[in-house]
C-alpha cells in the first residue's frame, strides 16, 4: 500500500484468498457504502466472471483478480468510456512491467500475440441520471504456466508470453497507479483524451478487418475509428458506416 503514495485508488485493500468473485465481492461492499477508490484483490476466484457471463478462468495464485470501486459524478451513459479507461491504464501497466507488446482489442480485451492476457468487467450502480458507483473488474493472466486445452488458441499468459514469472505485486502497483492517471484525465479532459490514447495503443481502432458477432447476426467489416463515448465507428462491405456501441469483435486474417 506505501508504494501507491496519495493514490485515492488503493486507499483502502481488501485482499482475500478465496472469493466467487472480485466484482461480486465488490458490488456488495458498493451496496454497504464503500468509498471511491476501495480495491478487492484475490488469490483465487472460484466463479470469476467476464463479459456475457463468460468464465474467467483464474488459476489460484497466478494471476491478477481485482475490483475497483469508483464513485464518479458522472451520468451512466459514460460507463462505457470508463471502460476504455480501465483497458488504457491496464495497456500502459502491463507494457512498462513486462516490455511485452501488448495490443487491445475493442472494447476491453489485451492481447499478446493475438491471445488474451487480460478481461475487464465494467458493473454499474446507477440511478436514471447518475452513477452510483462503478466497479471495474479486471483479470490478468501472470504467471500462469499453461491455459487450459479448451483456451490455449485463445488466451495466454504474461509468463508464457514472456518466458519467464514477473511479480503481480509490482504489476498490481502500476496498475492501480495508472487507474489514478486516467481517471483524473477523464474527468479534467473528457472522454476525447482516453479515447485518443486507445487508439495509440491499439491496432483494431483503424483500418482493421474484423468480423462482428451480434444478436441479429454476423457482419464483416473494417474499423474507421474509436469514437469519444467509447462506441467502435466500423464500415461495411457494402460501404455502409454504424457505430458499435456493444457486441464482440474477432480479426479476420
Amino acid at each position: 500500500r506505501h508504494e501507491l503514495g496519495d493514490n485515492e485508488i488503493g486507499r483502502k485493500i481488501m485482499h482475500y484468498f478465496r472469493v466467487d468473485s472480485t466484482n461480486g465481492v465488490a458490488l456488495k461492499l458498493v451496496g454497504e457504502g464503500a468509498p471511491h477508490g476501495t480495491v478487492v484483490v484475490a488469490e483465487e476466484q472460484i466463479a470469476g466472471r467476464g463479459r456475457f457471463d463468460r468464465t474467467w478462468y483464474s488459476e489460484k495464485s497466478s494471476g491478477i483478480y481485482v475490483s475497483v470501486i469508483l464513485r464518479p459524478a458522472l451520468p451512466p451513459s459514460t460507463a462505457p468510456i470508463l471502460t476504455l479507461m480501465a483497458a488504457v491504464a491496464a495497456h500502459q501497466a502491463i507494457s512498462t512491467s513486462t516490455g511485452l507488446p501488448v495490443d487491445i482489442r475493442w472494447p476491453n480485451d489485451l492481447l499478446v500475440d493475438g491471445k488474451k492476457v487480460c478481461g475487464i468487467l465494467t458493473e454499474m450502480n446507477a440511478e436514471v441520471d447518475r452513477l452510483n458507483a462503478v466497479v471495474l473488474g479486471i483479470g490478468i493472466n501472470v504467471n500462469h504456466s499453461e491455459m487450459p486445452s479448451e483456451l490455449n488458441t485463445v488466451a495466454t499468459s504474461l509468463k508464457i508470453e514472456g518466458g519467464r514469472p514477473y511479480s503481480r505485486a509490482h504489476i498490481l502497483v502500476a496498475l492501480l497507479k495508472e487507474l489514478e492517471r486516467k481517471y483524473h484525465l477523464l474527468l479534467d479532459e473528457g472522454g476525447v483524451a482516453i479515447a485518443r490514447r486507445w487508439t495509440a495503443a491499439s491496432t483494431y481502432a483503424t483500418g482493421k478487418r474484423i468480423r462482428v458477432a451480434s444478436n441479429s447476426g454476423g457482419f464483416q467489416a473494417t474499423t474507421v475509428c474509436l469514437e469519444p463515448n467509447g462506441a467502435l465507428r466500423v464500415r461495411r462491405d457494402d460501404g455502409r458506416e454504424e457505430s458499435l456501441v456493444s457486441g464482440a469483435i474477432i480479426e479476420v486474417k
